[in-house]
This record gives C-alpha cells, structure tokens and sequence, in this order.
C-alpha cells in the first residue's frame, strides 16, 4: 500500500534516510492539548488529526530558515506529485503570508494564512477551499537543551466539508468514509525525512567551512560531548523512539 502511494506521488528514497515520524499513542493526545492550547480559535472535534516529529541535528534558526522556505518554488522537500504548493503572498515566516495548496482534483485545493510566528512556532490557517479552519502547525523544541538538537514536529488538523445541499452532503460523506489518510502519512513521512537531510547537510557544510585550522594542519575534527539537563516531560517522552 505504501508502495503504491509512493509511485503515485512520485516520492524517491534514493541517497535519502527512512526515520521514524510517528509518535507514541500516550504522548499523542499531551502534545494535542499543547497544541489546541495555542490556537486563538481551536477546531472543535476535528474529523482528520495527525502529529509527526522529526528530530534534526540543526539549530533552531537553520530549521525555521529553511521552513521558509516551504512556498518557494525551488525548495526540495514536500514536493508530490498532483500538489503544487506556492507562496502568493508575503515573505518566508512572515505573519499574514498566505500559501496556496494547488491539488488535483482541483475541488481539494484551498490556501494557508500563516497566523502566528513566534520562538520555532507556526500557526498556519486553512482561510478557504478544501478543509476550511483546519490548521497546519509547526513547532521547534531543544532536545535536552541541546542547541544544535531539535525536535520538529508538525500538527494537521480539519474537518471535511459538509456540503451545500443533499447530493453534496452525500458526495462530501463518503469521501470522508475513503479518505486515504495514510497516504497523507506516506507523503509528509517522505517530506520530513528530505527536510532532516537537507538542513543536516547544510549544517555540516557550515560547520566545517567554520573549524579553525590546527596548528600541525593534520585533521580539522574535533569533539567534546556534552551533557544537558532534561527537557519537558511530554518532549523528552516523544524523543524516546529517537534514541
């Protein structure tokens, strides 16, 4: 089944890591509450909910840096097949810029508001089309307090239409019945493992731009591991399929 979703949309795992994305079911609903917690107006019993995390060897500003970039014609991550998604409006990260989601068919697409930008926080808003109110957050967390270890994690939440008149209403029933909520799993699974790959890479390459030279000019590496105190319970308990 997943196979299939992935020749569908086009998704390659060439040179590409697989990594977890999931959750454990007891941290599911802490982390929704933190997030329900945070919206202005809360979606009242979503019918399509779903959390992923990532963890990224990165900092904070290389992560929200490149999740700027999400819009941008020329990114390379979250780029399947029969989805085009393009920024109209507004600058990277800037509240009030709007994303839209072109999908075939075209009675799925809508378009993004981007609510609320603070400390590794994205809101953004489903303003119209397809899944109207629903929301699309991300969130940045140290993970043990490490500056260059973090953990992203992405909540998607909406109801499905309701219909306009009695052969809608049926129409919109019965693709909430099918809707095939796994291939959404596939597709942000693949997009969040390229989103690792491509800030770590980068990251790398920085670094080792950055390292001083030694005086014997032998070898340029070096490390010192460090140790933090612990994060928040409901974090630390959702990097556990991490470590």
């Amino acid at each position: 089944r997943n196979y299939l979703t992935e020749k569908l949309f086009g998704i390659k795992w060439k040179d590409l890591g697989r990594f977890p994305t999931g959750i454990y079911k007891e941290d599911f609903e802490a982390k929704r509450q933190e997030f329900i917690t945070n919206l202005g107006e809360p979606l009242r019993h979503p019918e399509f909910e779903r959390i992923y995390s990532i963890r990224i060897k990165a900092g904070k500003k290389e992560i929200l840096s490149e999740l700027g970039r999400f819009g941008d014609g020329d990114r390379e991550f979250f780029k399947p097949r029969f989805v085009d998604v393009q920024r109209i409006s507004g600058m990277a990260n800037e509240v009030g810029s709007i994303i839209q989601y072109k999908i075939f068919p075209k009675i799925l697409s809508f378009s993004l508001v981007l609510e609320k930008a603070i400390q590794g926080y994205l809101i953004y808003r489903i303003r119209d089309g397809f899944a109207k109110g629903g929301v699309l957050i991300f969130d940045i967390v140290s993970v043990r307090g490490r500056v260059k270890d973090n953990l992203l994690t992405i909540y998607v939440a909406f109801n499905f239409p309701e219909g306009k008149n009695p052969l809608t209403k049926v129409l919109w029933y019965f693709f909430k019945l099918i809707f095939p909520a796994f291939m959404h799993d596939v597709v942000w699974n693949h997009s969040l493992c390229k989103f690792k790959d491509i800030v770590e890479s980068s990251n790398n390459s920085s670094s080792l731009h950055n390292l001083p030279a030694r005086e014997d000019r032998s070898s340029s590496r070096a490390s010192s591991p460090i140790r933090f105190h612990a994060d928040s319970q409901i974090n630390a308990a959702i990097t556990k399929v991490y470590e």
